[in-house]
């Protein structure tokens, strides 16, 4: 589970998928045929649903990077 060490993660990927995810959920799919569609586990459909009835479509939304949270003036690298 996770990322491989030294791979970097496709974060525009990662949020296509979580909004793929809220059409079908707005489409009123259970969270099985959801979780099978977008290739995800059943809990994290779960917790996707949960954010979006708590924060909306910007919960799903690309974040900052956690680095950039805590240092804003730090760059990747």
């Amino acid at each position: 589970m996770g990322n491989p060490r030294g791979l970097a993660r496709d974060f525009d990927a990662l949020e296509a998928r979580r909004l793929d995810a809220l059409a079908l959920i707005r489409k009123g799919m259970n969270h099985s045929e959801i979780d099978r569609a977008v290739g995800v586990a059943n809990q994290t459909v779960s917790r996707w649903r949960k954010e979006y009835a708590s924060g909306g479509k910007k919960a799903l939304e690309k974040a900052d990077p956690c680095w950039a949270q805590t240092a804003p003036d730090r760059k990747p690298g």
